[in-house]
């Protein structure tokens, strides 16, 4: 563990604030995104009660987030493109899925390495968290480049072949998933490094938006949605 870090699940509005910005300035950045004049990316999915943002801090800085969304009556995210795929492995598995979304980097903070165990650390809390409150399968839609770690290094396995993406300036992007039970048997090169850290069960609970942050957020979301539509694309 890199000393001075935290790793949490954001719990209060300015954490959240923190981590929309950053994932915007992030997304825009990378040609994803335009700017809007919020500064944030925030899409309803965020503020379900189900909806957890995976933060890292050093010292005052958030350097690091990732969101972890679960399969509710609204869905998720990439079924805006993958809805088939994603209802056949709904039915096809049985179990309780959730998608992880808007990763994103404050670049130059530290080195490429040290930033590469922030990740991994992190990781390790949303993957521990996300099994805490019963998700069975992780997916994702990522850039091809971006699935080529995934698979080699956090045992995804592609399910969606690779589309372009009108929302995010049509950049390709492929779904991946990650079953639980499946890898706990196969491994993977980062298995022992995203379990080697247990954290305690009670940082792991869902950690639901206060319904005055929700209306906060709410109308930040009818901003960002003038600029784009709910198709997220890690």
């Amino acid at each position: 563990m890199i000393d001075g870090v935290v790793y949490k699940i954001a719990d209060c509005q300015e954490e959240r604030e923190a981590a929309f910005r950053l994932i915007h300035d992030a997304y825009m950045k990378s040609g994803l995104m335009e700017p809007n004049a919020a500064g944030m990316r925030v899409t309803p999915h965020h503020c379900l009660p189900t909806t957890d943002l995976f933060v890292a801090y050093h010292g005052d800085q958030l350097i690091y987030t990732m969101s972890l969304i679960s399969d509710d009556a609204m869905g998720l995210p990439l079924e805006r493109v993958y809805e088939g795929e994603v209802n056949a492995l709904r039915q096809s598995s049985g179990d309780y899925l959730a998608e992880v979304s808007c990763l994103a980097a404050r670049e130059g903070h530290f080195p490429r390495g040290r930033m590469y165990q922030v990740f991994v650390r992190l990781a390790g809390l949303m993957v521990q968290s996300a099994r805490e409150n019963g998700v069975e399968r992780l997916l994702i839609a990522c850039h091809p480049r971006h699935a080529r770690f995934y698979k080699n290094f956090l045992g995804f396995k592609q399910f969606g072949e690779q589309l372009n993406y009108s929302v995010v300036k049509n950049h390709p992007a492929v779904a991946c998933q990650h079953d639980f039970a499946l890898l706990d048997s196969e491994r993977y090169k980062l298995y022992d490094k995203i379990y080697e850290y247990q954290f305690p069960y009670w940082e792991l609970y869902h950690q639901p938006m206060l319904q005055e942050h929700r209306d906060y957020f709410a109308e930040i979301t009818e901003l960002c949605n003038a600029f784009f539509p709910l198709t997220e694309v890690a």
